[in-house]
């Protein structure tokens, strides 16, 4: 790859496409490095696209509402599948091209760039206006433009909650990724005025990573 108009348009070829991506994947888990808690989203997103195509399927209940809630089901699955195939596909080099063609994606082509591992962290910053989210901005340091250093596929963030200021990266035993700025945390409202701390680092398309920043802390409005 990288390939991004590799998902069908016409739904009847997407939803073929779908059911082998979701059933071949298992098979791959040692080359791609996940468990099923990765595949998780996509099994979720699924769910609710074959409730919604069944029912457009069917002449009987094919409403206007029904179509609507097809196309917003579509949309989310077709995300969340870019997002797992951007990162742990595209820049994967345990798959082969025949791998890629079991899965029903394009093959990649040679003589690609290296991509080295980073070796900056991304600066953040923090948007509290909604209640019970917190909205963390990233971009490359000293960037007052670009929300993604130059190759990367998208940035780590770890983090937890803790009664006094963390020393260590390893103190936070969360994490959470984004492709693209800002990563979005919502919590519960028990959780508001809580102290979250948080640390982010760049991903490569090809898994790796660079160093942490430093840990950040904000308020949960």
């Amino acid at each position: 790859m990288p390939n991004h108009n590799y998902i069908p348009r016409p739904d009847e070829a997407f939803h073929l496409f779908q059911e082998n991506l979701i059933e071949v994947l298992p098979g791959f888990f040692t080359k791609l490095g996940i468990t099923t808690a990765q595949l998780e989203p996509l099994v979720a997103a699924q769910a609710v696209w074959r409730d919604a195509w069944g029912v457009v399927c069917n002449p009987a209940t094919r409403t206007h509402v029904a179509i609507t809630n097809k196309d917003d089901a579509r949309e989310a699955y077709e995300a969340a599948i870019r997002k797992f195939v951007a990162r742990y596909i595209t820049g994967n080099d345990d798959l082969t091209n025949g791998d890629r063609q079991l899965l029903g994606l394009p093959p990649r082509k040679e003589g690609r760039t290296p991509i080295l591992p980073p070796d900056d962290y991304p600066e953040a910053w923090f948007d509290t206006s909604i209640l019970r989210e917190v909205h963390a901005h990233f971009r490359p340091r000293g960037s007052e433009h670009r929300a993604k250093a130059d190759l990367m596929h998208g940035a780590e963030a770890a983090w937890s909650f803790l009664d006094t200021p963390p020393t260590d990266v390893e103190q936070l035993i969360r994490s959470a990724f984004d492709t693209r700025s800002p990563l979005k945390l919502t919590f519960k409202e028990s959780e508001r005025g809580k102290t979250l701390y948080i640390a982010f680092r760049w991903e490569a398309p090809n898994g790796a990573k660079g160093p942490w920043s430093p840990i950040y802390s904000v308020v949960i409005p």
